[in-house]
């Protein structure tokens, strides 16, 4: 079941970073320095998504100017490849039905990307980040 998180739900917000934590790929490691205040200043909305009790995954949308950004998506390694990514996309869409959704990420993660494409999101253009990396945009009509 996915819902909004209150940034006040202190031990929702441990068990977020704890997930953060476990499933940071190469490419975000800086996400490994986040705190529990940083979480709890942030100004984006939070979205998790729960089974029976326990946050399986999270993510993050930004609001600018009427458009929105995923800003953040990661998934429980333990539930991954299980739909959780899904359905926290989906249910963001919902919310934000009529808007332009965004969302960015490394080339290389093909499951990421494959997830946004089967959800009607299309690679909009790609860009060279820091080290090499290279990121794609992807963007849908919500």
């Amino acid at each position: 079941m996915v819902r909004q998180l209150k940034h006040k739900d202190i031990p929702t917000l441990e068990r977020i970073l704890e997930i953060q934590r476990a499933a940071a790929r190469e490419e975000s490691r800086s996400s490994l320095k986040e705190t529990l205040k940083d979480l709890q200043r942030t100004r984006d909305a939070i979205f998790i998504d729960e089974d029976r009790g326990m946050v399986t995954g999270a993510l993050f949308l930004e609001e600018k100017c009427g458009s929105y950004l995923i800003s953040k998506l990661f998934v429980d390694p333990e539930r991954s490849r299980q739909g959780v990514g899904k359905s926290l996309v989906k249910a963001v869409l919902k919310e934000v039905a009529g808007s332009r959704l965004r969302v960015y990420m490394s080339e290389a993660n093909d499951p990421a990307v494959r997830l946004f494409e089967s959800l009607g999101f299309e690679i909009t253009h790609t860009l060279e980040a820091k080290r090499g990396l290279r990121l794609v945009g992807l963007e849908r009509q919500a």
